[in-house]
């Protein structure tokens, strides 16, 4: 069983240190412009990767998985964005409380269809003790007149959602490389698409640059770690394990940054960590 949940694990403690990265970050780029160059650096990489590889990773798909792969890179990167709109009038607690709750979902809907996943009464008990879980763990404030940035934070939840669905679609038939630099090619593209409607603020120094370069090896890195824990792992219970990373998230704010956890965090940590066991765990009848 490690061996099946040990990839998304990973990939839950590395996302998990992305807010690291944000908190610095935002010295030298605003959000927008720091998904711009973390982009572009994931991107370079991967080619490097591949041109070193003789592209041998690389086959040309069919018309359908073509679709999967254009959706799959369109997700990501409407993701990203709607991330940027929601956290600008939200609170961060509230966008990634709708981030984490609607790709979640997303996951337990479509994963029955697409799959043939059995959705079974633990699963859902595991499903409504995390969302209760990411509850607990967020400080939520909703008003009426944040109505479209709400629908932002659901839009990007729902987008990180799918974007896992369509990693165990195509994870099978083509390799981690392709699927990877495809995804950050396609989010790149419509990101610069949209540099004239969005005001940019960054500042390009040594420093930057090698955190902004740090930052995409790690992408690199989760890139790998998502595509090839979906393989190993129903969809529905990859979603919950991935809840994991708000949780090592705090713990981070609490090493680097002396930010204390409350108990309605630490009890919200709990939950989430019994969602994730709950439909590992054997019941004998």
């Amino acid at each position: 069983m490690l061996k099946k949940i040990l990839p998304l694990t990973l990939a839950a403690a590395i996302f998990s240190t992305f807010g690291i990265f944000a908190r610095y970050l935002s010295v030298y780029f605003d959000p927008f412009s720091a998904l711009i160059f973390r982009f572009g650096w994931v991107v370079l990489i991967l080619f490097a990767i591949l041109a070193y590889r003789k592209w041998i990773d690389i086959k040309k798909p069919p018309i359908r998985d073509a679709w999967i792969f254009l959706l799959n890179g369109l997700t990501g990167a409407v993701a990203g964005v709607l991330v940027f709109i929601a956290a600008n009038e939200l609170t961060i607690g509230t966008t990634f409380f709708l981030f984490y709750a609607t790709s979640t979902i997303i996951s337990y809907i479509l994963a029955p269809i697409l799959f043939k996943e059995q959705l079974s009464s633990i699963k859902f008990a595991a499903l409504c003790i995390g969302l209760l879980g990411v509850v607990l763990i967020f400080d939520i404030s909703l008003e009426s007149r944040q109505f479209i940035h709400i629908l932002a934070g659901i839009g990007a939840g729902a987008g990180f959602g799918i974007y896992s669905i369509t990693i165990k679609l195509l994870g099978n038939r083509y390799s981690q490389n392709q699927i990877n630099f495809s995804h950050y090619s396609i989010a790149l593209l419509l990101l610069l698409l949209s540099v004239p409607f969005v005001n940019l603020d960054f500042s390009i120094t040594i420093i930057s640059t090698l955190l902004t370069f740090a930052n995409g090896v790690l992408f690199v890195v989760v890139g790998f770690l998502v595509i090839e824990g979906f393989k190993r792992i129903e969809a529905q219970k990859g979603s919950l394990l991935l809840l994991l990373d708000p949780v090592l998230g705090t713990i981070w704010g609490l090493l680097l940054f002396q930010e204390q956890p409350t108990p309605q965090f630490i009890a919200g940590a709990v939950l989430i960590l019994l969602a994730m066991a709950l439909p590992n765990i054997k019941f004998h009848k």
